[in-house]
């Protein structure tokens, strides 16, 4: 197969051959997650509640005040020490139920569950469970799941088949209770060593490495978390909004259809939640994003609002739109692209790159395709380095270059042209 057929085969499920004048908005939450192991780094849910409770307040005004959107997602350590320390039960301005009733916040259910007594993170609870701990809380059905393990190879108990969750699950710690959810997020694998990184809105066929990324109408919907975007305590907020910046650039340098649908996730953990300067640092994130929403080129949605947005003009299930992360920005950051013999800087870049070699071409030949796959620059019989290239009529967007020696392509490249 040519490079171009598979140009065009790479491309097609996500781009149309005809590139929209319109914004590609990028659907964006802000997500965190509280852990069982959270008592590891300091954070105790029955010592520290109050005080972690006045943090997730704060962050919450910053949320509002920003006009961003944010899905927290909680285990069970958390919920119980609501509702012993807010009497959640009885109090209608418990932490959980306040911040679900707030316009900017979502509640989610957040499980790892783990059976074993004598284990540190001992959590006898499942995503039904949860469930019934959060309508405690005073808390309405929920309907995301927030994070699971997709492969079953991984899974190591009956409830953690996800594929099943369509028909109910049952309470593990609560056996009568019975839960349905309606969006899947977050899957991954055994301690992150291998996550996939989608975006997009989906029903995943299986649990398998190929199955997962698939399309199957019978399964659950799924949105897909892009890029690992995490604010840590020792995040450099710049880089980060750097990433970020590049990721909206590509995403609005390519072509789109009806079905285009971007959707990417930033996360923190409340595990840092008690540094002194962690909600400045999720603050940050959230100012330097402004721009951003004020263009129309974020959209801040969360969980249930991307799915009711999908869902108000995909009433199909057979449509679905799923890009990996790597896809979008491979090749395409600030600093340039690194390989073992090759250099290309900048990139992006508006009138001219450089493409720097180990060592000198010998009557090398260039080769630029755009996303459809088809020649749009061509250059023969190349010698030394560094070799110069210019945009001259290429408009804005992304293409792909290839450069071939001794009837050998020794470099196969995404760049990015942008004013």
């Amino acid at each position: 197969m040519n490079l171009r057929k598979r140009l065009i085969m790479s491309f097609m499920a996500v781009f149309s051959l005809n590139v929209n004048a319109q914004t590609n908005i990028l659907h964006l939450n802000l997500c965190s997650h509280n852990e069982m192991s959270d008592i590891g780094y300091g954070v105790n849910y029955n010592t520290n509640y109050s005080v972690i409770k006045g943090k997730a307040l704060e962050i919450a005004d910053s949320v509002n005040a920003n006009s961003a959107k944010w899905n927290m997602q909680v285990e069970s350590n958390f919920i119980r020490a609501c509702l012993q320390f807010d009497n959640a039960a009885n109090n209608s301005n418990d932490l959980m139920q306040w911040m679900d009733n707030l316009p900017h916040v979502e509640v989610d259910p957040h499980n790892h569950l783990d059976t074993i007594v004598t284990n540190s993170g001992y959590n006898p609870y499942n995503y039904a469970d949860l469930n019934h701990l959060l309508d405690s809380c005073g808390l309405t059905t929920r309907t995301n799941i927030g994070g699971f393990i997709y492969k079953a190879q991984d899974w190591s108990n009956w409830d953690q088949d996800w594929t099943l969750w369509k028909n109910g699950l049952h309470g593990r710690t609560f056996p009568w209770v019975t839960w349905t959810p309606q969006v899947l997020w977050g899957g991954g694998t055994f301690n992150h060593f291998n996550d996939p990184h989608p975006s997009g809105i989906w029903h995943p066929s299986g649990p398998t490495t190929t199955n997962y990324l698939l399309n199957n109408p019978a399964q659950l919907l799924s949105i897909g978390n892009s890029c690992p975007w995490l604010i840590k305590d020792t995040t450099d907020i710049a880089s980060l909004l750097n990433e970020i910046n590049n990721y909206i650039t590509v995403i609005n340098s390519t072509s789109s259809n009806s079905n285009t649908f971007y959707t990417a996730t930033i996360m923190f953990d409340f595990r840092h939640i008690l540094d002194p300067n962690y909600v400045s640092k999720i603050s940050e994130v959230l100012r330097g994003l402004k721009a951003h929403v004020t263009s129309g080129k974020i959209v801040w949605q969360t969980l249930t609002e991307k799915r009711e947005d999908w869902l108000s003009s995909h009433n199909n299930s057979t449509d679905y739109f799923l890009i990996d992360c790597n896809d979008l920005v491979a090749g395409v950051e600030n600093l340039g692209i690194e390989k073992k013999d090759f250099f290309i800087s900048p990139n992006p870049f508006s009138n001219q790159t450089n493409i720097f070699t180990k060592e000198n071409l010998i009557n090398a030949d260039i080769k630029i395709y755009n996303s459809c796959g088809q020649i749009v620059k061509e250059i023969k019989n190349i010698s030394g380095q560094p070799i110069a290239l210019y945009r001259e009529n290429m408009t804005n967007g992304l293409y792909f270059i290839q450069l071939a020696q001794d009837n050998t392509i020794i470099l196969n490249e995404k760049l990015l042209i942008t004013d």
